[in-house]
């Protein structure tokens, strides 16, 4: 293992760019004890390795696996966001074999000082006890020379004309109004979401996105007074569906909740899962509707993930602006 020899006092705010190119006569895997080492099989195995990116010991991003290779070729980038007092990126490689998942065959430690000033362009770096080698290149880029306002890495460009409204309360009781609060625009006049949401649900002419860790269809918005004839949020999506507007919801895929009667007879927890999102209750109601109701699978992939929600975000559209 190679280690930072000394603490690089380096307070970082930037992004840095790591391609992992290949490694060179990758250990083979050494189960210590246990069956597996008694196995004469694993004497000559050859590994299937990956690389995991750790910034002081938080985990982060990975490569693919490559089976069956001491000489692996993975050509992957990754953009790591160093922020903070950072002393040292570590590539972790590991051996993703069968009964070995996570096996380490070797660390290779960065310290900043050894990539914020000059780029680093396929640089051979040893690791382990024999002739291992990891291929890289890197390039730190500070947040001071950036110029431009777009988010990095995002699916759609920077868009104006557009609102983001957040709300402190779900609902608000006229007979008993919030205190006061004078601010330099005159008194606060708080917003109040379930009807607002209601009014901006039936007035999209366009689309309505929706994404949320859960969407209950059976939930009412207009509350005061509360009234069963009232329409669900979930008929209200699909009528506004059979209308003509775009209705697309993405939830949160609870791992633990599954649609089959016969895994929820022997595991009751399955219908609703131990987070009770009603992921596959909300996807049961908008299948062969006009709402287009996704589930998305929080998959870690360290600083970065796919799938990750706030509490909720609403979009709506009441004009075609692009």
């Amino acid at each position: 293992m190679s280690e930072c020899r000394e603490y690089d006092h380096t307070f970082l705010t930037g992004t840095l760019t790591l391609t992992i190119h290949s490694g060179s006569s990758i250990p083979n895997p050494k189960p210590e004890g246990g069956f597996l080492a008694s196995l004469k099989s694993w004497v000559d195995k050859i590994p299937d390795p990956y690389v995991r990116i750790n910034v002081d010991g938080k985990k982060g991003p990975r490569t693919e696996t490559i089976i069956d290779s001491a000489d692996p070729q993975w050509n992957a980038t990754f953009e790591i966001p160093l922020v903070g007092e950072v002393k040292e990126v570590e590539l972790n490689i590991k051996d993703d074999t069968l009964g070995l998942k996570g096996h380490s065959l070797g660390t290779i430690a960065l310290c900043p000082s050894e990539f914020i000033d000059e780029p680093v362009t396929q640089k051979w770096i040893p690791f382990g006890d024999e002739n291992a080698r990891l291929c890289i290149s890197t390039k730190y880029t500070s947040a001071s020379t950036m110029t431009s306002v777009e988010v990095p890495g995002t699916k759609y460009p920077l868009r104006t004309g557009c609102r983001f409204t957040m709300y402190a309360d779900a609902h608000l009781d006229p007979e008993d109004p919030l205190p006061e609060v004078p601010t330099d625009a005159g008194p606060y006049v708080p917003h109040d979401l379930w009807n607002e949401m209601h009014a901006s649900f039936c007035a999209a002419e366009k689309f309505i996105y929706i994404t949320g860790w859960s969407v209950w269809t059976g939930l009412r918005m207009l509350r005061l007074p509360l009234d069963e004839e009232h329409e669900t949020l979930g008929d209200l999506l699909k009528r506004r569906a059979e209308e003509g507007v775009c209705v697309r919801i993405m939830v949160w895929d609870d791992t633990s909740s599954i649609d089959d009667e016969n895994v929820n007879k022997m595991l009751e927890f399955t219908k609703e899962g131990m987070m009770g999102v009603k992921d596959e209750e909300t996807a049961a109601f908008f299948r062969d509707t006009g709402v287009i109701c996704e589930k998305v699978r929080c998959k870690s992939e360290g600083f970065r993930s796919t799938g990750q929600f706030s509490i909720g975000t609403l979009t709506f559209g009441t004009s075609l602006t692009a």
